[in-house]
């Protein structure tokens, strides 16, 4: 079972990154053409600034999903001392499990939020498009994130080590 789960992790990294390089290869063609446009011929690409930024969003917030998986999120470490070390792996299981409950109320939460844009037909003002393709990525980086805690309390040998900063 653990080494089922180690593997939908690996996959699921392996398509966000790709995801994040897309998007942000698509957020540099869009304003160089962009740029392009307006200094060889004169007339940019109207809409390719607000295109971008939708596309560094997607990255953007797929970046917390990645980090989830890196372990390289950032947390008051003040407290590590307080408790024995032999607490350790109970309280990153309970830490884990807290994680993935707060990431559950946020991916409902940015579900409703999508569900709602959607119903509303809520457009965008630069590119006349539906919004909620682009929102979806809240619940969904979020429900990535909960699976990946779910998952570390489960089998702490997944876990990734912490980053520290240099």
């Amino acid at each position: 079972m653990q080494r089922t789960a180690e593997r939908l992790l690996g996959a699921l990294k392996g398509f966000e990154k790709w995801v994040a390089i897309a998007s942000f290869g698509a957020v540099a063609v869009l304003l160089f053409s962009d740029v392009v446009g307006r200094e060889i011929f004169g007339q940019g690409i109207f809409w390719a600034q607000r295109a971008a930024v939708y596309c560094a969003t997607v990255a953007g917030l797929l970046g917390f999903s990645l980090c989830t998986a890196m372990g390289g999120h950032l947390r008051p470490s003040s407290f590590d001392k307080l408790l024995p070390t032999a607490w350790n792996l109970p309280m990153n299981r309970v830490a884990d499990l807290i994680s993935a409950g707060v990431c559950l109320f946020l991916a409902i939460y940015g579900a409703n939020f999508v569900v709602n844009s959607f119903q509303l037909g809520e457009r965008g003002q630069a590119i006349d498009m539906a919004l909620w393709p682009v929102q979806i990525i809240l619940p969904y980086c979020f429900g990535s994130a909960m699976l990946r805690y779910l998952v570390f309390a489960a089998f702490p040998a997944l876990r990734p080590a912490e980053q520290e900063a240099a």
